[in-house]
């Protein structure tokens, strides 16, 4: 039963204009399951502008993104990952938390490093959100899509890929044909402007 009943009017603005590329809290306590009613108060407001979203409305999903760690996803849906191998086990930002907010992510992993990428967590979280409410898989089968975590011994960067309906994590080196994940980040509601 999922928990959260009400949304704000900008959470409801946002999914009237983004209609099925929403993912809202309704669709975060679906998919990967919800904690706390503070997170809710932190995701009311939608830090985009509705002239933003309405240009990103077809090309983009826009999420809630909260505080998860890779370790919690590969624990808690043990069903959706194949096993990483032990190089990526090692990895201390598997245990990080990140941030909650909100997250327009490009439907369509782009071939130039954008200027802004989602962190391997962030990414995790919209591919997993995205398939399980809705069964859409972003970026296209079998393809490593690569986030902006970069390792911190070397020019590779956390990349993960759908494998059936599983994920894949893996090191990724730049080269021609890579794909990465793209999105805009707004900080500053007041300004209007794209961090």
């Amino acid at each position: 039963m999922v928990k959260y009943e009400f949304e704000t009017p900008e959470q409801n603005i946002a999914r009237k204009i983004m209609g099925g590329n929403f993912y809202g809290i309704p669709e975060i306590e679906k998919s990967i399951g919800w904690s706390s009613d503070v997170q809710e108060r932190q995701l009311g407001l939608i830090p985009y502008s509705e002239e933003q979203l309405r240009t990103c409305s077809q090309s983009h999903v826009l999420v809630a993104v909260i505080p998860r760690s890779l370790l919690f996803f590969q624990s808690m849906l043990k069903h959706l990952f194949v096993h990483p191998d032990h190089e990526w086990t090692d990895r201390t930002f598997l245990a990080n938390f990140g941030s909650i907010g909100w997250l327009l992510v490009s439907k369509t992993a782009q071939t130039q490093k954008p200027f802004q990428a989602p962190d391997i967590r962030e990414l995790t979280c919209v591919m997993i959100a995205t398939f399980l409410s809705k069964g859409e898989k972003l970026f296209p089968e079998g393809h490593p899509v690569l986030s902006s975590t970069k390792a911190a011994d070397r020019e590779t960067y956390a990349a993960v890929r759908w494998k059936e309906d599983r994920l894949i994590y893996s090191w990724e080196e730049l080269r021609e044909g890579t794909l990465f994940a793209g999105c805009v980040r707004s900080f500053s509601r007041s300004a209007d402007k794209l961090a």
